[in-house]
């Protein structure tokens, strides 16, 4: 065995342009793959490092128009008190929140407030200090924990840091622990720069708001199948108890796993995989091809050894040697090229969230396997098809005048056309998602992103009431005053919310009812989705108005209660007529406070909404009338607004310094952001589909410069007995022009049926266009045609005494 890997390496230290080539191949294509696989494995395939992560649970509320919806804390509270099947339930929130220190402005930072059995459920302890306790909910105490990250980069990795007291959102609440590095994981935890012990009893007979979502630990032996029968079970007890509320809820439970990435970016991830592998097969199409054409060099030493009495399966198992040696040697190198890939994508990324893609075991095997593939692959038919050479054919060759036999001819045209078939479907894939990225970017949302710098405070319960108050209202008046007198600052305005964030506040949204018509059955009340704005919130929008008045300042808590609806809203419950003056309240009897439409506006869609085009019931009420602590203000610019980042955070610590702002970006940036994992996705496959290119492109050309090579006496005859050199190049050219028409005929048919599924199953990336396609289609068949002419119109130079004279 030794034996024979030495005198397989000799043998491929002899042909260098080969062995060059093959490796070539081989590290882009494995490389590649691995660098997929391992973005792949870090986002869906890597188990989670919390011990007995499959006992792990999520546990989620769903209503027939939204899935995915936070619990509320009454039905959380039940939920913990009554169930048999969790051994540990934990509920969070996640929410911007401000840390003030004396001397220093306020930063923003990323909690999560959570109850007391937060990191018990997860099975995680501190690497300082302790967690929180029971009984520092059930006695309402404030207390904080500390992420690994915020630890030291902003405490400097204080030891003593335990027992210090901090101040977060006005309130001071001692330092009780400090996580692990482990939970500085996006991917594991979300980004979060710190925890708050939560009490959720407090709120526990609240069931018409929801911000709780719920992590639970499964008992021993309790399988999900039957925590879903039993949350199932109670949600439907909790709908016939409390039918205002709950009636048509249902509550679902998934593993924990499951929701880690959405459903989007795991079906984005395994068709990037997808692609990658069908570039490997590309690869293992040329790898091959060079084969073939090696093995037409060597028959006639194959045959010599066939005819000293060497086996068929001695030569085979000869050539196979030489591609596994290959293949091993091509996938460490490809070890290589995935890690500057994997550098590569870490860099990218890092615009986006800090991720970082480790070798690990799975990825080291990962690129075993592939190489082995690859080897077997390209290695053993051309092998059987050179040892199966005839040994008096093979003999009587002279080794460069004559062409190899005609199977082998079919062959190779066969593996060509397969090359291009497949970088057509992966250029057409690629292409799909540029066009969508590009259509979603530039879509028509009813709003105007251009010039708008946006940002959000969070106020304090402790200064501003737990809901808002009048001097939540007040606060919001000031900071619109404040930031339209800054330079270039055309109009400023504040909300709950704004289109460039999503309307969809807490879920769903309220149930309303209508003046004058039945009220709707429990659990079948139409939701709205409710945003508090200051006058001037359309104009600086770019929004507008369809009929009826805007607020103004006399819309106030003193006057009568007013709202704007959608214009979707107007046209579903009051076709053909005007929705102004006519009434809308809450769901809730007791509760109905019934407000006057006194205006509609054009609907819009969220900048994060990448969806099929839908529009919701948008109720737009006057700020002071219903305040919120959650304050969103918006800046339009006369020009670019990101300049103004640091006077709109000084502006708000004007008037309070305990208050930071949190998502301070433009409306373009949100844009962008918002279709970030289709950016990530379709550079990887613009990267996949040019290496395709090439490789399809290198192919053709080896494949017709070996033919030419093959028919150099043919040629010097032809040329001898009076051909022209047109009659020459067609004479090489044809062959490659007829495997490139048949593999872009091929990869047509493939493309469309990729992008009419993509499109099936992606409705949200509107990227089909049948003109983009061909035009990729031509432009690879023009590519295709250049590389067979190169070749060619060598072949053409040939002197006919030297093609004659060759044996």
């Amino acid at each position: 065995m030794y034996a024979s890997i030495r005198f397989a390496c000799r043998r491929l230290l002899k042909t260098p342009g080969f062995t060059a080539a093959a490796l070539l191949t081989l590290a882009l294509g494995i490389g590649a793959n691995t660098t997929a696989f391992t973005v792949l494995n870090r986002l869906l395939l890597k188990a989670s490092s919390y011990p007995d992560s499959d006992r792990l649970v999520t546990v989620f509320s769903s209503t027939p128009q939204e899935n995915f919806l936070p619990v509320s804390p009454a039905d959380f509270c039940d939920l913990r008190d009554q169930n048999t099947v969790f051994e540990s339930i934990t509920c969070h929130c996640p929410g911007p929140v401000s840390l003030t220190e004396g001397g220093r402005p306020a930063i923003q930072l990323r909690n999560i407030t959570v109850s007391s059995s937060f990191f018990r459920t997860l099975g995680v302890v501190p690497v300082l200090g302790r967690t929180f306790t029971q009984e520092e909910e059930l006695r309402r105490e404030p207390a904080a924990i500390l992420s690994n990250r915020l630890w030291r980069d902003h405490f400097g990795a204080d030891p003593s840091i335990i027992g210090r007291v901090i101040r977060i959102d006005a309130k001071v609440m001692p330092v009780v622990g400090v996580m692990p590095p482990l939970l500085d994981d996006p991917l594991l935890n979300a980004r979060c720069d710190l925890w708050i012990l939560d009490h959720p009893d407090i709120n526990r007979n609240m069931r018409d708001r929801s911000w709780y979502y719920i992590t639970a630990r499964l008992k021993p032996g309790v399988t999900i199948d039957q925590a879903r029968a039993e949350t199932a079970a109670f949600a439907a007890t909790l709908g016939r108890d409390f039918q205002t509320t709950d009636a048509g809820k249902t509550l679902k439970v998934n593993p924990y796993r499951q929701v880690r990435v959405g459903s989007t970016t795991s079906s984005l991830c395994w068709l990037t995989m997808a692609v990658t592998f069908s570039v490997l097969l590309i690869a293992c199409a040329n790898l091959a091809n060079l084969q073939l054409v090696r093995a037409t060099a060597q028959a006639k030493e194959h045959a010599i050894r066939l005819a000293l009495g060497a086996s068929r399966a001695g030569i085979v198992r000869l050539q196979l040697t030489e591609s596994v040696i290959l293949s091993l040697v091509g996938g460490a190198l490809g070890l290589l090229v995935a890690k500057w890939g994997n550098v590569s994508a870490e860099k990218y990324l890092a615009n986006y969230f800090a991720v970082d893609f480790p070798m690990d075991t799975k990825v080291i095997a990962f690129a075993f396997v592939a190489s082995a593939f690859t080897g077997i692959a390209f290695g053993t038919i051309p092998a059987l098809i050179s040892s199966g050479a005839g040994m008096s054919g093979a003999l009587k060759q002279n080794s460069r005048g004559s062409s190899s036999d005609r199977s082998r001819h079919r062959l190779r045209h066969s593996l060509i056309v397969i090359e291009i078939a497949v970088a057509l479907t992966v250029l057409a894939g690629a292409g799909f998602f540029v066009q969508g990225m590009q259509r979603l970017l530039k879509r028509d949302m009813g709003w105007r992103p251009d010039n708008i710098l946006t940002g959000e405070v969070v106020l304090s319960v402790e200064k501003y009431g737990d809901k808002g108050d009048e001097r939540a209202t007040q606060f919001g008046e000031n900071l619109r005053r404040d930031l339209s007198v800054l330079p270039g600052v055309e109009q400023a305005v504040t909300a709950y919310t704004s289109p460039i964030w999503g309307y969809a506040m807490g879920g769903s949204g309220d149930g309303f009812a209508i003046e004058g018509r039945p009220p709707p059955e429990d659990g079948k009340a139409p939701q709205g989705h409710t945003n508090g704005i200051s006058p001037h919130f359309f104009d600086t929008l770019g929004m507008h108005l369809v009929e009826g008045r805007d607020f103004t300042d006399a819309d106030d808590a003193h006057s009568a209660s007013v709202v704007i609806i959608n214009a979707y809203m107007a046209k579903t419950f009051w076709p053909g007529e005007s929705a102004i003056g006519k009434r809308i309240g809450k769901n809730d009897p007791r509760d109905r406070a019934w407000s006057e439409v006194v205006g509609v506006v054009n609907d819009t869609v969220a900048a994060d909404d990448l969806g099929p085009q839908k529009f919701n019931f948008e109720i737009y009420r006057p700020f002071p009338q219903d305040p919120m602590r959650w304050i969103n203000f918006i800046v339009h610019t006369s020009s670019n607004p990101s300049v103004l980042g640091e006077d709109a955070r000084r502006a708000v610590a004007k008037l309070d310094p305990d208050v930071a702002v949190a998502w301070l970006e433009t409306a373009q940036e949100e844009i962008t952001d918002s279709v970030r994992t289709y950016s990530i996705v379709g550079r990887m496959l613009i990267q996949m589909a040019v290496l395709g290119l090439l490789l399809s492109a290198v192919g053709i050309y080896g494949v017709v410069a070996s033919l030419a090579a093959e028919r150099t006496q043919e040629i010097g005859i032809r040329m001898a007995l009076g051909a022209q050199t047109g009659d020459v190049l067609w004479l090489i050219l044809q062959n490659g022009v007829k495997v490139a028409v048949q593999g872009t005929a091929i990869g047509l048919a493939l493309a469309f049926t990729l992008i009419y599924v993509l499109g099936r199953a992606m409705p949200e990336v509107p990227g089909q266009n049948t003109w983009i396609v061909l035009g990729l289609a031509a432009l690879l068949a023009a590519i295709a045609i250049v590389a067979c002419w190169l070749p060619a119109r060598r072949a053409t130079t040939i002197n006919p005494i030297e093609a004659l004279r060759s044996d």
